[in-house]
C-alpha cells in the first residue's frame, strides 16, 4: 500500500517549524557575535499571532542595528551561511539595505539594517531593538519587536512596497491589533518619524479597524486620501509619493536609487 500524502496543515506546520528554526539558528549566531538582533515580518508573527501553520512563510527577516552590517556579514560568513547574488543589481550587495543569505540548512535568511529604500524612510531602529522582547515561539535566544513596533514596521513594509500589499497584510493587521493592549500614543508618534502616519492610517481603514484618536489624527489631505486609495492605478511614482508622508525624502531616495540603477547597468554591460 502506498503512503498518504501529507495534508497541507502538516506541511504548512513543518514548513514553518524548519524556518523558525533557522531563524533562531540565525538569531544565536548574531548574539554570540555580540549584535542586537530581533525576528520580524512573518518570523516574528508565526506562532504567536496565529495557530501553528497558519502563517504563510517563504523566508526569515531579521532586524539588526545599521552599524552592525559587518559585524553581522562575518559572523555568518564564518558561521557557513552564503551570500545570495542580485544579478539585476551589481551594487544590490553592498548598498541594498537587506543582505540575503542561504542558511546552513537551506533556509533564506534576509537581514535589514534598514527598511525599504535608503533616505526613504527613518524608522528608528535603534529604539525597536533596545525595545525588543523575548521570542519564545522562535526560540530561547530569539526576539521581537514590541507589539507597538510590529504595527509600525507593518505599515513600513506595505508604504515601501508602493502600496502593494502581500497577501497576508490584511491579516498580519488583524491579528497584530487582538494581539494586546496597545500604545496608541506611541504608534502614531513612531509612524510620524519614520514616514509612514498616512500608510498606517490608510491600512487602519482598509481593515476595518476602530481608530483611536491617536491614529485619525494621522488621516492625511483629501488629495493624498485620493492617492492611498488609487495608489495601484496611479503608476509607481505617484503610489510611492502617496505612501510617504515626508516627500523631500522620497525624492532624494528616488534619484539615489536612479543613480544606482544606472550604475547597475552599465556594470552589466561592462561584465558581459
Amino acid at each position: 500500500m502506498g503512503t498518504a500524502a501529507p495534508t497541507a496543515d502538516f506541511v504548512a506546520i513543518a514548513r514553518e517549524v524548519a524556518l523558525l528554526d533557522a531563524a533562531e539558528r540565525a538569531c544565536a549566531c548574531l548574539s554570540d557575535a555580540g549584535l542586537d538582533v530581533a525576528v520580524f515580518k512573518g518570523s516574528a508573527l508565526a506562532g504567536w499571532c496565529y495557530p501553528p501553520g497558519g502563517r504563510p512563510m517563504q523566508d526569515v527577516d531579521l532586524l539588526i542595528r545599521p552599524r552592525d552590517r559587518r559585524r553581522a556579514v562575518a559572523a555568518l560568513l564564518a558561521a557557513g551561511y552564503q551570500r545570495v547574488p542580485r544579478p539585476h543589481s551589481p551594487t544590490g550587495m553592498w548598498l541594498h539595505p537587506t543582505l540575503d543569505w542561504l542558511g546552513p540548512t537551506g533556509a533564506l535568511v534576509d537581514v535589514h539594517v534598514g527598511i525599504g529604500a535608503w533616505l526613504r524612510f527613518r524608522p528608528d531602529l535603534d529604539g525597536i531593538l533596545d525595545r525588543a522582547v523575548p521570542a519564545p515561539e522562535v526560540g530561547p535566544r530569539a526576539r521581537r519587536p514590541a507589539l507597538e513596533d510590529l504595527v509600525v514596521l507593518h505599515a513600513l513594509d506595505v508604504a515601501k512596497d508602493d502600496g502593494r500589499c502581500k497577501p497576508t497584510a490584511d491579516d498580519d493587521l488583524r491579528a497584530l491589533l487582538r494581539a494586546g493592549v496597545l500604545d496608541w500614543a506611541a504608534i502614531a508618534r513612531r509612524a510620524r518619524r519614520a514616514g509612514c502616519a498616512g500608510t498606517l492610517w490608510a491600512r487602519m481603514v482598509a481593515v476595518g479597524a476602530a481608530l483611536p484618536a491617536e491614529i485619525a489624527a494621522l488621516r492625511p489631505g483629501p488629495a493624498k486620501r485620493w492617492l492611498l486609495a488609487h495608489a495601484d492605478t496611479r503608476g509607481r511614482l505617484l503610489a510611492g509619493a502617496a505612501q510617504h508622508d515626508r516627500l523631500r525624502d522620497y525624492v532624494a531616495a528616488t534619484a539615489l536609487y536612479a543613480g544606482r540603477s544606472g550604475v547597475d547597468r552599465l556594470l552589466r554591460t561592462t561584465s558581459r
